[in-house]
């Protein structure tokens, strides 16, 4: 989906939940999240490359069916870059990204609460790693550069599901999708930049919730 579509997509849902303002009112309407979760990247399906994370949520229950949701995740991700004739390249980032979801929650009247979300992140990344290992005929020749990362607004989606323990407290597991790539500040001899991520993380959560 294009960058104006997912725009389109945020006003017309901002509208429906000041529509739905009026029946916002109800008990314990904060539900808080924290927990670990996996991460890998969805670009490249042949990668199974996973990392671990951590990540926080904090939603307000508008109504019912509709949640205003802000958390943090964070990972430290690693792109085993390409390994040919000696020349091992590595590239290692943490990823931060700051989260908003508009959840719209399908089935609230039941134990398990399903609910889905567009989401909006803005994603800290700092500097990257580069490691750099070349071996030729036993002559080894290792290099480690910084490279910095530009922080960036990207869309994605999420999905979740919410499952009662005893009082206020639940089990909670959720997948967040950001179309994300990195654009790495890298060149060759030449001048040509080779330091481009599709990186599209895939985060999946499972964790601790309690409402209040």
């Amino acid at each position: 989906m294009g960058r104006t579509n997912w725009i389109t997509a945020l006003v017309a849902a901002g509208a429906l939940v000041a529509s739905a303002r009026s029946a916002g009112a109800q008990e314990q309407p904060w539900r808080l999240r924290i927990g670990p979760s996996s991460v890998r990247s969805s670009h490249d399906l042949l990668m199974w490359n996973v990392w671990l994370g951590f990540g926080a949520d904090l939603e307000y229950r508008l109504s019912p069916r509709l949640g205003v949701d802000v958390g943090v995740l964070t990972a430290n991700v690693q792109d085993p870059g390409f390994d040919f004739f000696g020349i091992d390249v590595d590239t290692e980032l943490r990823i931060t990204p700051v989260v908003a979801r508009l959840n719209v929650h399908l089935t609230p009247d039941s134990p398990v609460d399903l609910h889905v979300a567009p989401v909006a992140a803005w994603v800290k990344t700092g500097e990257a790693t580069v490691h750099t290992r070349v071996d030729l005929f036993g002559d080894v020749d290792e290099k480690t550069v910084r490279v910095p990362v530009d922080d960036q607004l990207v869309w994605g989606a999420a999905l979740g599901f919410d499952v009662p323990l005893r009082g206020s407290s639940y089990l909670t597991f959720e997948a967040t999708y950001l179309d994300l790539d990195l654009d790495l500040d890298l060149r060759d001899p030449h001048d040509r930049q080779v330091g481009f991520w599709h990186l599209d993380p895939l985060f999946v959560q499972v964790g601790y919730g309690v409402r209040f």
